[in-house]
């Protein structure tokens, strides 16, 4: 992070660095008089010469060293311009080398405090320039040192506005590290639910089919006209009950388990069903996120474009950005239909202004239970064909109870479509 002791500490390294190699490469050893710190709403340097090195990458910024041309020669044993029939231009070029190399070995040095800070910082070549300048309203910290040969000044600063995206993409990066894992520990879970699920299949499949052995054996001995106590009987009823709630409870365990595998998907799949010239179907499984790939909007100009939404069980705004975009974006042309919208998918729309864009929903899928038989199952229900008098439509189970939207998974976003329907 970029803050005022980090300039600090750039600014005092610039100025004991320049010191210090005039010192150690040029022999020159400067007695510091007194120093003063200010912070600038700009960058204008005090001196007619000035040297700068620029960093760049997540960052753009640069450190200064400027002074008059005088105190410059006397830096490198130079006479006085005004004392010789050297040109402007000449004497100028007679600094530019030494002034150069110590802006480079300062510059050097100070680059370690920088990066410690920034992840991704690099440096260009020194620079040295002739006059007054003054750069647009960037704030900088001025360091004014005065020495027995001449005022220096030394500056540090950076863009903020770079800074700020800078510090944006600091925060994607963590973000995307920390997705990175979660979504590793995700995909290992993924694995350890398909082979969960094949065990309860296995096991739970395995002990009806001793039942309904056992069942079988019971009955034959009925059959035959051997005696069959009271207890074997009762029994039995208990193993068929048994077998029932068995059968029920091994649906709900796959339905649990492939409603909580979807879940855990990252990125959004999208698999195309049928296409044509003026018909394309696809259907979407996963997390609508920014990253998703959303190109079926724009594959197709013209004719209709079916979207199977029932497997899209998550998002973020991001995702929900870049799909409104694509959705606004595609062919004026095209007509757009929404099938087995489920409850998480039309919440979005609800929360989220020009989410179905000029697309129609044309069905939804809902999620029954018969309080009766206990029977769950997945119904696609189409629009044109709901009693729009009702606020949820009527299922009529196989044993001739009417079921009801079951509360195993949240329906809200359903039924307040459902109402805002009716």
């Amino acid at each position: 992070m970029i803050d005022r002791q980090l300039s600090e500490n750039m600014i005092e390294s610039v100025s004991d660095g320049f010191f210090a190699v005039l010192s150690d490469m040029f022999d020159r050893n400067l007695q510091v008089q007194s120093s003063q710190l200010n912070l600038l709403e700009s960058f204008k340097p005090q001196g007619d010469v000035i040297v700068h090195i620029d960093y760049i990458g997540s960052v753009v910024g640069l450190v200064a060293v400027s002074a008059s041309e005088d105190v410059f020669g006397l830096c490198f044993d130079l006479e006085r311009r005004d004392e010789t029939e050297i040109s402007e231009e000449e004497y100028f070029n007679e600094l530019v080398g030494p002034l150069k190399e110590c802006m480079n070995t300062v510059a050097g040095k100070c680059l370690p405090i920088l990066s410690g800070h920034i992840s991704c910082v690099s440096m260009l070549a020194p620079k040295v320039l002739y006059g007054n300048i003054s750069y647009p309203k960037t704030p900088c910290l001025e360091k004014i040192v005065k020495t027995n040969v001449g005022d220096f000044s030394f500056y540090f600063l950076i863009d903020r506005m770079k800074l700020d995206t800078a510090k944006a993409i600091s925060r994607l990066e963590s973000s995307d590290r920390t997705t990175k894992s979660v979504i590793e520990s995700m995909s290992l879970l993924y694995k350890n639910l398909e082979t969960t699920q094949l065990q309860v299949l296995s096991e739970v499949g395995d002990t009806i089919s001793h039942i309904q052995k056992l069942k079988v054996y019971i009955e034959d001995k009925q059959k035959d006209g051997e005696d069959v106590s009271e207890e074997a009987v009762s029994a039995l009823s208990n193993l068929k009950n048994t077998q029932d709630l068995m059968s029920k409870r091994l649906s709900d365990i796959v339905h649990d388990i492939n409603m909580f595998k979807g879940m855990l998907l990252h990125d959004l799949r999208v698999t195309k069903v049928r296409e044509s010239d003026t018909l394309r179907e696809v259907s979407l499984v996963g997390l609508l996120s920014g990253h998703s790939d959303l190109s079926f909007f724009s594959d197709i100009d013209k004719g209709l474009l079916v979207i199977n939404v029932n497997n899209v069980y998550n998002h973020n705004d991001s995702g929900v950005h870049v799909w409104v975009k694509n959705v606004t974006d595609c062919a004026k042309s095209l007509s757009i239909e929404y099938v087995r919208c489920s409850s998480h998918f039309l919440e979005i729309s609800q929360l989220y202004p020009g989410f179905l864009g000029r697309g129609n929903v044309r069905s939804i899928s809902a999620h029954y239970f018969c309080p009766s038989c206990e029977f769950k199952e997945e119904f696609e229900l189409h629009i044109d064909q709901i009693d729009t008098h009702l606020d949820v439509p009527t299922v009529e189970c196989n044993c001739g109870n009417d079921m009801e939207l079951w509360e195993g998974c949240d329906q809200s976003g359903l039924v307040k479509y459902l109402n805002d329907l009716h």
